[in-house]
């Protein structure tokens, strides 16, 4: 873990321009960005300094590894298709963000995040894994205009409104660094969620402490000779990248009535207790016959039941199987 700034925007600028990853839409109308930055720069009676291209941050992911991004492109592309394009507010007020480390203050497009907050919900969840950098408490969806130089008075308030729509947001940009990894468009993804059904065996039994161990989802090599091997029982497969985001999101919701260990998939938590729950990063031998591959979910469970563990010993319960909801794209 990287240790992590008081302020987000010092975070950002520790890391190296060249492995740090963020996600973004781009703004259709760059004249209308001219616009609102030149009655700026009137009212302040300076020039701003220049940014990149006008866009809406949508996720400041941190440093990722460049072994890792592809991994990372998958998650954020299902999740971006996922959510449908839309149109930005029609009216949007100019104002500016506290001065930064480096004593410049940025001056934005303040936006309202309705269509804006569930994107950046569901990248951050669905990029858990990889996020490093700090997050603001709360996400303020904006445009930067530009930044006003160290020791230049700002308002907070310009009372500047821009009454206009900035265009349609059609896709997210993924960026390591300066350089475009990606750009997914919105809606690309079959919006319907599908419900979810894996089955899998139990690889080890620890009798004398009354655990046992058992894959919960296996992932798809991409080679379309396994897909038999690797679905569910829906014939769908499972990449490596979204098994993890699986995992995670099942740790964050454990215990809060949202994910728990059930028993024949039913509705109400049974006597089971999580003793561990991990990926596997490389292949596995359990030495009894079993094995699991790199990128396999598994879970150690601690049996508190007698009934229940007298089966998982007799071999009538001999497997887990998960049961959730996602999003189906063709392969």
């Amino acid at each position: 873990m990287t240790e992590k700034a008081d302020d987000p925007r010092d975070a950002r600028a520790a890391m190296s321009s060249e492995e740090s990853v963020w996600l973004s839409v781009e703004v259709p109308d760059a004249d209308l960005v001219s616009e609102a930055r030149a009655a700026v720069e009137w009212a302040l009676g300076i020039e701003l300094i220049d940014v990149p291209a006008p866009h809406v941050t949508l996720l400041f992911v941190g440093n990722v590894p460049a072994d890792a991004t592809s991994a990372l492109v998958e998650a954020a592309t299902i999740a971006t298709g996922a959510l449908d394009p839309f149109d930005f507010p029609e009216s949007s007020d100019v104002g500016s963000f506290p001065p930064g480390s480096d004593g410049r203050t940025a001056i934005v497009v303040h936006l309202d995040p309705v269509d804006l907050l569930p994107l950046h919900v569901r990248l951050l969840t669905a990029l858990a894994p990889w996020v490093t950098a700090q997050q603001f408490p709360e996400y303020k969806a904006h445009i930067t205009l530009g930044y006003a130089p160290s020791g230049v008075a700002v308002p907070e308030v310009f009372g500047i409104t821009v009454a206009d729509s900035f265009g349609r947001a059609s896709a997210v940009t993924i960026r390591r660094g300066g350089v475009v990894l990606a750009a997914p468009k919105l809606g690309d993804v079959v919006k319907r969620a599908v419900d979810i059904t894996a089955t899998s065996k139990i690889c080890k039994v620890d009798a004398p402490r009354r655990l046992f161990t058992a894959i919960v989802l296996e992932p798809w090599d991409g080679d379309p000779e396994t897909a038999d091997e690797s679905s569910d029982t829906q014939d769908d497969v499972v990449t490596a990248a979204e098994i993890e985001t699986a995992a995670y999101l099942f740790l964050r919701h454990f215990g809060q009535g949202e994910t728990f260990l059930g028993f024949m998939h039913g509705d109400d938590p049974a006597p089971l207790e999580l003793a561990e729950s991990w990926i596997a990063r490389v292949d596995l031998d359990f030495g009894n016959g079993e094995s699991a591959k790199a990128g396999t979910w598994l879970m150690t469970i601690y049996v508190v039941d007698d009934a229940l563990w007298a089966g998982v010993l007799s071999g009538e319960y001999d497997g887990l199987s998960i049961r959730g909801a996602g999003y189906r794209t063709e392969v």
